[in-house]
């Protein structure tokens, strides 16, 4: 069921004048019959036109506190949410933010760094060491087998039968 801008607005007129200062998109999805991805970026898209009080003034204490998680005192917005709402592109927005803002995490994937969590995977920081597409496991296998000093297991049976001497 596809659904029309007027319709969408009407929903969020519904929802934004309870006094929110954003709405909970799973639910205007399930107000419209559609999936909450198909309509997220029209609903960011329409907030600030529906109700005009969600609109600020871009700076870096806005934006930073736009993009720090709602655990932290924030806001918890993505950036085509605050580019909604303050009328700049996201670039001009990280650029105005600068590491600071561009470094919040806001709940999409995980969090580099949490829970002992790499931000890279094994290949990449081998890559970068100079380790040539070896993941930090082979790494270390290899490291143990050139440490033990023995010579490296035959593995398949044709290597088997060359060490042994055997013609076969």
């Amino acid at each position: 069921m596809a659904y029309t801008e007027a319709r969408l607005k009407q929903v969020l007129k519904k929802h934004l004048s309870k006094g929110e200062n954003e709405v909970h998109i799973p639910t205007v999805a399930a107000e419209l019959g559609e999936e909450p991805s198909a309509i997220a970026i029209d609903v960011w898209k329409l907030e600030p036109e529906v109700a005009p009080r969600l609109k600020f003034k871009a700076n870096k204490q806005a934006i930073l506190k736009s993009r720090k998680p709602k655990s932290e005192g924030g806001d918890g917005m993505r950036w085509e949410r605050i580019a909604a709402r303050t009328g700049l592109s996201i670039s001009e927005l990280k650029a105005m933010g600068g590491d600071a803002a561009a470094n919040t995490y806001t709940g999409r994937g995980r969090m580099p760094g949490s829970n002992g969590a790499k931000a890279t995977s094994g290949r990449r920081q081998a890559k970068d060491s100079g380790n040539k597409g070896q993941s930090g496991r082979r790494q270390a296998a290899a490291k143990g087998k050139a440490q033990a000093g023995r010579k490296p297991r035959a593995r398949t049976r044709a290597e088997r039968a060359a060490k042994s001497g055997d013609p076969k």
